[in-house]
């Protein structure tokens, strides 16, 4: 279950704190490639699971996005968002 939502009003913040671990995940669909690109690297270099919201593959310009702090988490969000 939820437990709570934390918006930080930007989504590179959003995505810069899964990196961080403040966060467990964060999806948004409608993004653009700058507000992506550098969450890209900072969250798989901080060990995370970053995709597309409804495939696996993640494209920067894909302009949508789906970072957790683990693969399993990930799976979790996106089954129960579809």
């Amino acid at each position: 279950p939820v437990q709570g939502i934390r918006a930080l009003g930007a989504a590179t913040m959003n995505l810069a704190s899964v990196a961080r671990g403040t966060s467990e995940a964060f999806f948004e669909k409608g993004l653009h490639s700058w507000d992506m690109a550098a969450a890209d690297i900072l969250i798989r270099e901080a060990g995370g699971h970053i995709s597309a919201v409804y495939a696996e593959e993640f494209a920067v310009g894909g302009r949508e996005i789906l970072a957790a702090c683990n693969a399993d988490i990930a799976d979790a969000i996106r089954k129960a968002i579809k």
